[in-house]
């Protein structure tokens, strides 16, 4: 099973959407990807659009701070911040 973004260790990655579709000589793809980063999460979201006359590249990315608002619920939590399922 893959880990929740609430798992995962400092630096660690998890991919949380991956996307491609296309018709005839178009080829569209985006990845979204979570990286845990010291106070929160970095979210790194890459497009790739592929056609006959072209090939376009965007990137972006934003920090979103730690909130345990949508821990799973039996996880508990424990002093020094971490969890014992």
């Amino acid at each position: 099973m893959e880990k929740t973004i609430y798992e995962l260790d400092l630096h660690e990655s998890v991919v949380i959407n991956k996307e491609s579709g296309g018709a005839m000589a178009a080829v569209n793809e985006k990845i979204t990807i979570v990286t845990r980063v010291a106070g929160g999460w970095l979210y790194n979201t890459s497009r790739i659009d592929k056609n006959a006359n072209r090939i376009g590249l965007s990137e972006s990315s934003v920090f979103v701070p730690y909130n345990d608002e949508f821990t799973p619920k039996n996880n508990v939590k424990v002093k020094g911040g971490g969890v014992v399922k």
